[in-house]
């Protein structure tokens, strides 16, 4: 029976938590490819050599430890193949000293590839604030309330906030748009991190996704909710996937990305996304090409970066 994209990504993270929590670089090797990237709300850091990434392994290790952290887990959750040989997914960071969380849980997302046979980490996207290792500052200030909301309200606030965004761009409505995010509001991208701070940065970035609309006759945009989990005090993450329509004919292929939102005064906005595609590439051909801006634009929406 052939294994799950979860069952291989979980294994893969927790021979990586095994090592860490070890201080063990060697236990890690063989998971971790060089080069290797690593993307935070703030910054983006490419490891291109062991040497440097055993350093930063073991700044990691002895920093739990000096936290008191005795139980560090990671939990794998909406994992897919986006080819044969590579997997996407989303997991949560746990780290805990006599049942009590030291840190608040933060999500991320991986890619792991399969080279010569073996699956190995080869970059990471934290929903995290700081810029420099070891990274131990989410986003998630606080714990999860004992009256934070059941699955099912979760689920129906990611849903009704994924149908405002939607509507915001195909509307051409930026007050709408405007009333779905929360500044600063950061998209978080294999090319590093871009953080919206001000209205007039929101809005100059929704007018180009306009001209990109306009120009691509997009006539639809489908976000559908796939799973939420609260994080923190009103916080929680989504995970949707993007459709995106001209009539009856997908754009660029369905993508799945990962969303954090924020509890505002009792409305729910958006923080931050995992793997935006922002006006980037709108000629990807794959799922797993949703980030890669190509060199030669195919649509005349599309801009050379």
């Amino acid at each position: 029976m052939s294994r799950s994209a979860q069952d291989i990504y979980q294994e893969v993270l927790d021979d990586l938590t095994e090592a860490v929590t070890l201080v063990d670089y060697d236990k890690a090797r063989p998971r971790l490819a060089i080069p290797h990237l690593m993307v935070t709300s703030t910054a983006r850091m490419d490891v291109h050599t062991h040497e440097r990434m055993e350093e930063l392994l073991t700044t990691f290790g002895l920093s739990l430890r000096e936290l008191g952290v005795t139980d560090y887990t990671r939990i794998a959750h909406d994992c897919e193949f986006l080819s044969e040989d590579v997997i996407q997914g989303y997991h949560t960071s746990h780290f805990r000293s006599g049942g009590r969380d030291i840190v608040p849980p933060y999500p991320s997302m991986c890619r792991i590839e399969r080279r010569d046979g073996l699956w190995v980490l080869t970059s990471a996207q934290n929903a995290i604030e700081n810029n420099k290792w070891p990274i131990l500052l989410p986003q998630v200030r606080g714990p999860v309330p004992a009256d934070a909301l059941s699955a099912t309200e979760q689920m129906i606030v990611l849903r009704d906030l994924m149908e405002r965004v939607s509507n915001a761009f195909t509307q051409n409505d930026l007050a709408a748009w405007r009333d779905c995010v929360a500044l600063p509001f950061t998209l978080i991208t294999r090319h590093g991190p871009e953080t919206f701070t001000t209205d007039a940065a929101i809005q100059a970035d929704f007018e180009m996704y306009q001209r990109d609309i306009d120009v691509n006759g997009i006539t639809d945009i489908i976000r559908s909710p796939i799973s939420t989990q609260m994080v923190g005090r009103d916080r929680m993450i989504g995970v949707y996937t993007t459709h995106i329509l001209r009539g009856n004919e997908q754009v660029v292929p369905s993508w799945r990305a990962g969303i954090i939102l924020q509890n505002m005064d009792g409305a729910w906005r958006a923080r931050s996304v995992l793997r935006a595609i922002g006006h980037h590439n709108w000629s990807a051909v794959s799922a797993g090409d949703i980030q890669n801006i190509s060199k030669t634009p195919r649509n005349l929406g599309e801009r050379l970066q």
